[in-house]
């Protein structure tokens, strides 16, 4: 059986617990993706996984992994074929798998903003 813990703040204040949710989170996916061989399982994250750690057992491990990144800091990727390479321009480089147009809906005050579609 697999859980979510959504209350993972309340526990214990500090970055130690913020970064211990993502390793846990992804070995539940881990274990997920090895009790359905037939689905591909990933792991979405927001920027507060981007450690070094996980992603290193994610190359070990069933399931995926997908960390936000923002565009702002220096990352590199290793490639196949070659030495390190930008990780926005080998992303800008691969094939589109997939495209869809999200609406999000105008809203009033007090955060007033115009339909826009992305």
């Amino acid at each position: 059986m697999f859980s979510l813990d959504a209350d993972f703040r309340r526990d214990a204040p500090g970055a130690e617990k913020e970064s211990r949710r993502w390793m846990e989170g992804h070995q539940c996916a881990d274990d997920l993706a090895v009790a359905c061989l037939d689905t591909r399982v990933i792991t979405v994250c927001d920027r507060e996984a981007d450690l070094w750690e996980l992603v290193r057992k994610a190359t070990t491990t069933h399931a995926g992994l997908l960390v936000r990144a923002c565009r702002g800091r220096r990352r590199r990727v290793v490639t196949t074929v070659g030495p390190l390479e930008c990780l926005w321009d080998h992303v800008a480089g691969q094939p589109s798998l997939a495209r869809k147009t999200i609406i999000i809906e105008a809203c009033g005050r007090p955060r007033s903003r115009k339909e826009r579609r992305s």
